[in-house]
């Protein structure tokens, strides 16, 4: 395991000051007060790659080709969930900076399920600097192997019901459930009753669906939550999620979710979305990172 500092700011407290003008009057003025906060996020390392990194190269093919996971013949090893352990993504990084920096209203001290959690950056920054209380989930051997560490290194103390208190003046909640898209049906447990816990008010997920066969089974486990939240509490969650083109044009199979393989696994699953903002990626040329929001249609 390798351990990363990640240092997030956050700029959206102000506070007003009253200044005197000659003894008479007074103007008010915002003064914008900048918070920083240190999260440690630990993660698997894959053979092979470490030397290029610290060249600083760009990621590219090669790299994911020929690196060796030495955990491919663990229990509940799949392509999908080896990523999970690996890194934080660019998406990942540019969707944390969105939510906590630019539009941190969007989940500021509500409940967040985050699918796809990977590491788990997005969801426990979230929580420590926009006061949520989030539940992170990804695979039983990703929750087991990294999430529920990340979840607990960052965290002052555990709750009775099993939430983490994370760090920070006013932190949150974060806790680590499994969840595979592939028995969506599970998901039922995230909003198990009608108590204010376990509502989900916003959904996030961050370059988690980056493979062509993960399409589908993510946007069946969105509509059931969708679903489930409109019979408990007569209202569907806000959801946001962020998302990186890896496909290539000249290739003949397709493994990579495209954009437009993307944004059509939304039509055909009843999914209206936005693109609220794209980012050009800064480790592939004419590429970006777009960021999408997402309601039954």
């Amino acid at each position: 395991m390798q351990t990363d500092v990640h240092r997030i700011r956050c700029s959206r407290r102000h506070r007003e000051d009253v200044c005197r003008l000659g003894g008479e009057s007074e103007t008010r003025r915002r003064v914008e007060e900048v918070e920083e906060f240190v999260i440690k996020i630990s993660h698997r390392k894959l053979l092979g790659t470490e030397e290029e990194e610290e060249k600083g190269k760009e990621e590219n093919d090669k790299e994911d080709e020929f690196a060796i996971d030495p955990y491919f013949f663990d229990d509940g090893y799949s392509v999908a969930a080896t990523t999970g352990f690996a890194r934080v993504w660019e998406g990942a990084s540019v969707f944390t900076d969105f939510l906590v920096q630019e539009c941190p209203n969007l989940t500021l001290r509500k409940n967040v399920v985050e699918l796809g959690s990977g590491v788990g950056l997005c969801g426990v920054a979230v929580a420590i600097a926009n006061e949520a209380n989030v539940t992170l989930t990804d695979l039983p051997s990703v929750v087991e192997g990294v999430l529920r560490q990340n979840i607990t290194q960052n965290s002052t103390s555990l709750t009775e019901n099993g939430w983490h208190r994370v760090i920070g003046p006013q932190g949150g909640l974060a806790r680590a459930v499994a969840l595979n898209w592939e028995k969506p049906m599970d998901c039922h447990h995230l909003t198990a009753s009608e108590k204010y816990i376990d509502a989900v008010d916003v959904i996030i997920a961050a370059e988690c669906i980056w493979l062509a066969d993960l399409l589908d089974c993510f946007c069946e486990t969105l509509n059931i939550l969708f679903e489930r939240e409109k019979k408990l509490r007569s209202r569907t969650p806000q959801c946001f999620i962020c998302c990186r083109d890896r496909s290539r044009k000249d290739s003949k199979v397709k493994i990579f979710a495209s954009e437009e393989m993307v944004e059509a696994a939304f039509s055909r699953h009843a999914l209206a979305f936005d693109v609220m903002r794209e980012f050009s990626s800064t480790i592939e040329q004419n590429r970006c990172v777009k960021i999408y929001s997402l309601s039954k249609k």
